[in-house]
């Protein structure tokens, strides 16, 4: 079974765009990396602010 994120990046001409903002401690940082690994695995693209991605993640602390 594959996922609606991963359906939708299935065109290798276009990457989606996200950005991902960490808050809170070391760990939220290391779970922050591992997901944006997977994320590109994906076919996702970081980028450097909010304003020019399709889609924003922020990490906090429960």
């Amino acid at each position: 079974m594959t996922s609606p994120v991963a359906e939708s990046v299935s065109t290798p001409h276009e990457k989606k765009r996200i950005y991902l903002e960490t808050l809170g401690c070391s760990k939220n940082q290391v779970d922050s990396e591992i997901m944006l690994a997977s994320l590109q695995n994906q076919g996702f693209e970081m980028t450097k602010t909010p304003d020019s991605a399709e889609v924003i993640i922020v990490n906090t602390c429960a």
